[in-house]
């Protein structure tokens, strides 16, 4: 700013926007440490540098490694969708084989029930009619006889 001169008195007082220039001592004072205090925040931020590079080297890693899991999750996801919707086709084809199957079977057996199965009035009249003849006493008429 002023190369060969050197500033005035009051320019800090004027940089800092402070009118009264009593209190420009007090900052010349603090500006010291505060020179030490930023000359031992970089030395902190040198010895930790190292640390920083190496953790940021294994964050980029480990994000790395998560995106190729997260491709090859998702290539398994899609073949176990593909995987359960075969299994559902095969279910519903099983499941109309099932249900025509039992629809066969169930007029097999009407059709078994009905050969084998009598009204209740055949067997109303097979109670009623004996399988042998009774031994009813013949009174002398034969049944080749007519009236």
């Amino acid at each position: 700013m002023y190369p060969d001169k050197v500033p005035p008195k009051n320019f800090l007082a004027k940089v800092i926007g402070v009118n009264n220039c009593s209190r420009a001592p007090s900052l010349r004072l603090r500006t010291p440490s505060l020179r030490l205090r930023k000359l031992r925040l970089r030395l902190e931020i040198s010895r930790l540098w190292p640390e920083i590079v190496k953790l940021k080297a294994e964050l980029k890693s480990r994000i790395e490694e998560l995106e190729k899991s997260r491709a090859d999750t998702a290539v398994e996801n899609t073949r176990r969708d593909d995987r359960v919707e075969e299994l559902e086709q095969k279910n519903t084809e099983l499941e109309v084989r099932f249900a025509l199957l039992e629809k066969g079977s169930l007029v097999v057996n009407d059709q078994q029930n009905d050969a084998n199965t009598k009204s209740m009035d055949d067997k109303e009249i097979d109670n009623f009619i004996p399988e042998e003849p009774a031994n009813v006493p013949d009174f002398g008429y034969s049944s080749a006889q007519s009236v």
